[in-house]
């Protein structure tokens, strides 16, 4: 692998295949990392709590992730901004690094605001149990307060990633992570506190990360350094920014609103129904994110070869990315089936249906990992071609339409006849259908996108 400088990441000439594993490992590290907050969380209340404060931290997870989907979306749009210009031989990162960081911090506040005054409006709107929405409620409030934090992180790791170094965020995650869990455990299973305290373990964290990832830009000797006394709004690349990363951003946001129609139908099937959810999808997230860290690294290869007008290597850097999330898929998904059972022993280890409704979800989600890669590699790969709008449109469609359409035709109807695993099976046997519509639907702009040598599909 070249460079066209000595400090930035060159993908344009040289193999691909392992520069692509070297740059996208730390990323599915970090991304593991991340989720290890969450799931720290969930395994320290399990253990040392009980269920329903499993399932009152689960209830979260669906409002966290459509508030932080939104915003941490635009940070897609420096990530792209940048390999543009490196794949255009362009060096000078000053106006975008310092636009970013700047909305990093202004983004930061925003969500804050936005998770404290829809919280428990929607926990009501997903049919919370009444048992545990005043626990869901506390936590969330907590947790939103790190935001900031989470934020500045976000968009300082956008930049990084950018530059090449992928190794640098994992770094720090892996360090505020061990806080996370230190302080989790400090809290819950000295100090005996509830799950408030879970949530101020995580915005410590947080803020540590996002500390650790600034510090790093401000000592940087090289184009990439970033001065707090020149931070800015530079309209045109905020414009730029927004123009590629809302899109990302609004489908998150789309599809965890959509999700709302389907944690409401789990959450009229009881508190161990959910609880097995929760700790299921704890799980599972391991394994979608170590997949999508190929796709992430599938973006910024495109993005420089397509500035650079290399569309074979374009071609070669999808082909290589779709043959690692298949491996990955099948791999991850064989280890953890064989281990379901043990694994959601850890989140719920005395509710047998909690377990069942865990295995029913793997069964249906699982075996199918490689679909959900196949789908993140073909959207990451369309806004890497410049195109943000139609992996949208597409991911809208399946993951939302299709979803809620799923459950008020068919769950809806048939669902209230059957034992609450049946509809548990019923419930979840939708996912992978949905991954392979938007993978069919992107694949196909991709090969028009791709015969015309232009974006024609996005305007």
């Amino acid at each position: 692998m070249s460079s066209k400088n000595q400090s930035v990441l060159d993908t344009t000439t040289g193999p691909l295949l392992r520069p692509l594993i070297s740059f996208s490992v730390p990323i599915m590290l970090s991304n593991i990392l991340q989720l290890l907050f969450n799931a720290a969380d969930i395994v320290v209340v399990g253990q040392f709590i009980n269920e329903n404060a499993v399932a009152s931290i689960g209830c979260t997870a669906l409002i966290i992730n459509m508030v932080i989907s939104l915003f941490s979306g635009l940070a897609i749009g420096p990530t792209i901004i940048i390999s543009n210009n490196v794949g255009s031989g362009k060096n000078d990162h000053h106006s975008v690094i310092h636009t970013a960081y700047s909305l990093g911090i202004i983004l930061g506040i925003v969500s804050l605001v936005t998770g404290l005054v829809i919280a428990k409006p929607f926990l009501m709107l997903l049919q919370t149990p009444a048992d545990i929405i005043d626990q869901s409620t506390l936590y969330l409030k907590i947790y939103f307060l790190g935001q900031p934090g989470f934020m500045i992180y976000t968009f300082a790791r956008s930049i990084l990633v950018a530059k090449g170094d992928t190794q640098s965020p994992f770094r720090y995650l892996a360090i505020s992570g061990v806080a996370n869990i230190i302080l989790n455990l400090f809290f819950v299973a000295i100090l005996h506190h509830g799950v408030e305290s879970v949530a101020i373990a995580t915005i410590a964290s947080q803020y540590l990360s996002g500390i650790l990832t600034t510090r790093k830009l401000l000592v940087s000797n090289d184009e990439f350094r970033l001065d707090l006394r020149k931070l800015q709004i530079d309209s045109d690349i905020t414009k730029k920014i927004i123009r590629i990363g809302l899109p990302a951003g609004l489908q998150s946001t789309l599809m965890s609103l959509s999700a709302v129609f389907t944690q409401s139908a789990v959450n009229s099937l009881g508190t161990e129904v959910i609880a097995g959810q929760s700790a299921a999808n704890s799980i599972w997230s391991f394994v979608s994110q170590t997949i999508n860290a190929f796709s992430q690294g599938c973006m910024t290869f495109v993005s420089q070869n397509f500035a650079s007008g290399k569309q074979n290597r374009v071609r070669k850097t999808f082909r290589c990315t779709l043959l690692i999330d298949l491996i990955f898929g099948i791999g991850l998904g064989a280890i953890v089936l064989g281990a379901g059972r043990s694994l959601l022993k850890i989140y719920v280890p005395d509710s047998q249906i909690a377990i069942e409704t865990g295995m029913i979800h793997f069964y249906a989600t699982i075996i199918f990992a490689f679909l959900l890669g196949f789908q993140d590699a073909s959207c990451f790969l369309l806004r890497g071609l410049d195109c943000s709008l139609f992996p949208m449109i597409t991911s809208i469609f399946g993951n939302c339409v299709f979803r809620i359409g799923w459950v008020i035709l068919v769950f809806n109807r048939f669902a209230p006849g059957m034992e609450t695993l049946d509809a548990y099976k019923l419930l979840v046997s939708s996912y992978p259908i949905s991954w392979l519509i938007i993978f069919l639907a992107n694949i196909t702009a991709y090969a028009v996108i791709l015969k015309k040598q232009e974006n024609s599909v996005c305007n």
